[in-house]
């Protein structure tokens, strides 16, 4: 967050509410769904929910999974 409000010269807190006022999600937020998003398209094609975890940028495969079944309604493995 640092780097890309520096990139704007403005704080990361500005930053952060005019996100969640123009999206009506968080940064964090929308870097997870992207994330999910990645995953299960490498899940589609072909890689394995641990592959797709690490190569979507999580570190902790429970923390994936339980992100991945939240947004999806599914398990990665289903």
């Amino acid at each position: 967050l640092d780097r890309i409000a520096g990139e704007f010269y403005i704080s990361k807190f500005y930053m952060s509410r005019l996100f969640r006022e123009s999206t009506g999600s968080s940064i964090g937020d929308f870097i997870i769904k992207k994330r999910l998003i990645l995953a299960k398209r490498l899940i589609f094609g072909g890689a394995t929910p641990r592959s797709a975890c690490i190569q979507s940028g999580f570190t902790d495969y429970s923390s994936f999974f339980k992100h991945y079944k939240k947004y999806f309604g599914t398990a990665p493995s289903a």
